[in-house]
């Protein structure tokens, strides 16, 4: 088969968009707001769909659900609140079940299901990255990139972008051996 960058391009877009609906299937069923802020938040989700209507409320939960699985990483939450399995689940099934999707639809073996995930967690980091970016250039009279830095560093111990980059990377890698496994399901040696 080969690696095809065209492939690559598209299964990640794709992707993408199946991650929004299982961000936020997360973001509702597990209350992801209330769990990193041990309860302080709660019914985040209603709050929106009270003030937008279900599709503002959906975008907006999706989005900050995304945001937050891209966020932060699978092994802050081992290290910091390894007792917390709600937290745990809450971060890995939208990986799990976005990579298994999108390789049922796309992969022939395992090794395309393998770069259907990293094409998907590639994405998403550059998202991120242009998100930091658009922020840091907006607040920069009252010290960009610092503000996000130190708010990132002061929730997941890591600055902005590495916090993104591990979050995306570590998940993908998580979605990446499902996403080979059912490569391998449809894989027809020659």
């Amino acid at each position: 088969m080969g690696f095809k960058l065209w492939r690559f391009i598209w299964t990640g877009i794709v992707g993408m968009l199946f991650m929004l609906p299982t961000a936020y299937a997360t973001f509702y069923a597990f209350d992801l707001i209330a769990l990193l802020t041990g309860g302080l938040i709660q019914n985040f989700f209603v709050l929106t769909r009270t003030l937008g209507g279900p599709l503002i409320g959906f975008l907006i939960s999706a989005f900050i659900g995304v945001f937050l699985i891209c966020l932060i990483p699978v092994h802050w939450a081992l290290l910091n609140q390894p007792d917390n399995v709600m937290l745990m689940l809450a971060l890995v099934l939208p990986w799990i079940i976005c990579c298994s999707l999108m390789a049922l639809l796309t992969a022939r073996d395992p090794q395309e299901g393998v770069y259907t995930s990293f094409a998907i967690g590639l994405g998403l980091f550059i998202i991120m990255v242009i998100i930091y970016s658009v922020l840091a250039v907006l607040l920069a009279r009252f010290g960009g990139g610092a503000i996000l830095d130190s708010a990132s560093v002061g929730f997941t111990d890591l600055p902005f972008v590495l916090a993104a980059f591990l979050a995306t990377m570590e998940g993908a890698g998580i979605g990446a051996v499902f996403a080979a496994l059912f490569g391998s399901l449809k894989y027809e040696p020659t």
